[in-house]
């Protein structure tokens, strides 16, 4: 990986515990918390934990840093922020979870990945799954405006 594309994906990273923080704070002031699957992203955003790890409707859904093709280093530099293509917000990530829970499940063609999407305030969210050995890992999550 080149130096421009770590320090990229290192501000992006930064960007995003900034406002997950500022999230958090404003919850707490409201004596409110996140619930389990955001506390996993918070965690790991902020560091303390290298490996997401949802379990929704009994399965396993794993995500980690990955790189700039896959994971979440993917993520953050290809859709994180108002000018990306597929654009996320820090709200969105906090809540990869509710779109694999309310998601409809697609199929490739293939049978070697799937996508789960989701429709909300008239944007349609799309995580895309690699499954192997272990479960599925996460390899995409963006936007669609409809």
């Amino acid at each position: 990986m080149s130096n421009n594309a770590l320090s990229e994906y290192a501000q992006k990273l930064a960007l995003l515990e900034q406002e997950l923080r500022q999230l958090h704070n404003n919850l707490l002031s409201k004596k409110k918390t996140f619930n389990k699957n955001q506390q996993k992203v918070y965690d790991f955003v902020t560091g303390r934990s290298q490996l997401i790890q949802f379990t929704i409707n009994g399965k396993q859904y794993f995500i980690k840093r990955g790189n700039k093709y896959k994971g979440f280093e993917h993520i953050l530099l290809r859709h994180y922020g108002k000018e990306c293509e597929g654009r996320l917000t820090a709200i969105n990530i906090l809540n990869m979870a509710t779109t694999i829970k309310m998601g409809s499940v697609h199929v490739s063609e293939k049978n070697d990945y799937l996508s789960i999407s989701n429709e909300f305030n008239g944007e349609r969210y799309i995580i895309v799954l690699s499954k192997d050995r272990n479960g599925h890992w996460i390899v995409s999550y963006y936007s669609i405006e409809k």
